[in-house]
C-alpha cells in the first residue's frame, strides 16, 4: 500500500513539472514567436559549375537554375568578359561555354530577379602544366647528345638533350637503351 501511495505521489510530481516546463502558450492572441519560420521563398541563381577549364574549340555545358521570390522559374542573360577568348550560346536554363584562345575571362549569369554569378572560366594549353611558380611544358624534339654504339657492352645506351619552347629551359636529357629503341621502331 505504502507503494501505491509513493508511485502516485510521484507520478503527480513529475505530471506538475511536465505541465510547468512546457512553452506551448495557449492564448490566441500572442503572436507567433520570431524564431517560427514563415513560407516565403527568397529569389534563388543557382549554376550546376563553379568554375570551367576548356582547351581552345573545347565546349563546355552549363545549367542554370534561376526562381523568383515565388518560387516561379525566371529567365536568365549570359555575357562573357572577353568574347576573344570565350563565347558563350544559350538554350533556355542551358549555356555553352566555347573556348576560342589561350586566356581566362569571367561568365556572368544574371536572373530577372537581378541576382548574379560569376563563373571564372580558363582557356588552357594541354601541353603546359601550371604549378603557381612553376609551368612546365612537354616536347617532342631532341638533341642527339652522346651513345656508346661500337663499345662492346652488352646494351647500347645514348642520351638526347630536350629542346624546349622558347622561355623555357630543359631539366635533364632523356636517357635509353639504344636497342629498346630499335625494337620500338621495328630496326
Amino acid at each position: 500500500m505504502e507503494s501505491v501511495r509513493l508511485l502516485t505521489l510521484l507520478s503527480c510530481l513529475l505530471l506538475c513539472l511536465t505541465i510547468s516546463c512546457s512553452d506551448k502558450s495557449t492564448d490566441p492572441n500572442k503572436p507567433p514567436p520570431d524564431n517560427i519560420p514563415d513560407n516565403t521563398v527568397d529569389a534563388e541563381l543557382l549554376v550546376d559549375k563553379l568554375t570551367v577549364s576548356v582547351v581552345p574549340g573545347g565546349v563546355e555545358i552549363v545549367t542554370v537554375t534561376a526562381t523568383d521570390e515565388n518560387g516561379l522559374v525566371e529567365a536568365c542573360t549570359v555575357e562573357s568578359s572577353n568574347e576573344s577568348v570565350v563565347t558563350i550560346t544559350q538554350n533556355d536554363n542551358v549555356f555553352m561555354i566555347t573556348g576560342h584562345d589561350y586566356g581566362s575571362a569571367v561568365v556572368t549569369v544574371t536572373s530577372a530577379s537581378n541576382l548574379t554569378r560569376e563563373i571564372p572560366v580558363q582557356i588552357y594549353n594541354p601541353a603546359i602544366l601550371d604549378c603557381g611558380e612553376l609551368i612546365i611544358t612537354y616536347t617532342n624534339a631532341y638533341l642527339w647528345r652522346w651513345h656508346d654504339v661500337g663499345s662492346g657492352a652488352d646494351n647500347d645506351g645514348g642520351y638526347w638533350h630536350p629542346v624546349p619552347p622558347e622561355g623555357y629551359h630543359a631539366l635533364v636529357p632523356l636517357g635509353c637503351l639504344i636497342g629498346v629503341i630499335q625494337m620500338a621502331r621495328g630496326l
